[in-house]
């Protein structure tokens, strides 16, 4: 009786101890360097996504690259450039698209005109700027703005930060609006 007590209790420490060992997912994230690092995750319902920054020299910029881990692998979408004191702080999957938000300056692709948001076009296989309200994006309205995080909540696309900006034409806020794909 007692030997099947500690086996019982040896079991279940071992079951224990083997569930909270971190395991990578696969390889790691593909082609990380050592000054590389993960700046953003975030999941849905079939992967788990990652945002690396990858530096390509002073006054070149630096490429981040969307990684998709789909329990098996990995796949990369292709990269995005931005510039040297470009901050890309936040990754959310929406309606099927990637979103990358912050405070950047895109240098390639050179059309990719906006300072806040962009996201990955699954038709095009390019990145762009994401507008709304008629065709104008979402930008700051005074020099200093960051947006530093994305969720998704009831079919809309929650965007946060410290800024200060107009949506609709006239109705101005402050660190929070929604996207609903068309109209912030």
């Amino acid at each position: 009786m007692i030997k099947k007590i500690l086996f019982s209790i040896l079991g279940f420490l071992v079951l224990q101890v083997q569930a909270q060992l971190l395991k990578p997912l696969g390889q790691g994230i593909p082609l990380i360097q050592p000054n590389d690092e993960v700046i953003a995750t975030t999941t849905d319902s079939s992967f788990i996504y990652t945002a690396t920054r990858h530096f390509n020299g002073t006054g070149k910029g630096y490429n981040v690259r969307v990684n998709k881990w789909n329990g098996f692998y990995w796949q990369q979408l292709p990269s995005i450039t931005f510039g040297d004191s470009s901050q890309v702080k936040s990754i959310a999957v929406f309606k099927n698209q990637v979103y990358l938000a912050g405070n950047f300056t895109v240098k390639t692709p050179a059309n990719t005109n906006t300072r806040t948001i962009v996201r990955f076009n699954n038709i095009t296989n390019k990145w762009e700027a994401v507008t709304g309200n008629g065709g104008s994006g979402f930008s700051f309205l005074t020099n200093q703005g960051m947006i530093n995080c994305m969720t998704v909540f009831k079919n809309q696309l929650y965007i946060a930060g410290y800024f200060y900006t107009v949506v609709n034409g006239n109705d101005s806020t402050q660190h929070i609006v929604t996207y609903n794909g068309t109209n912030f």
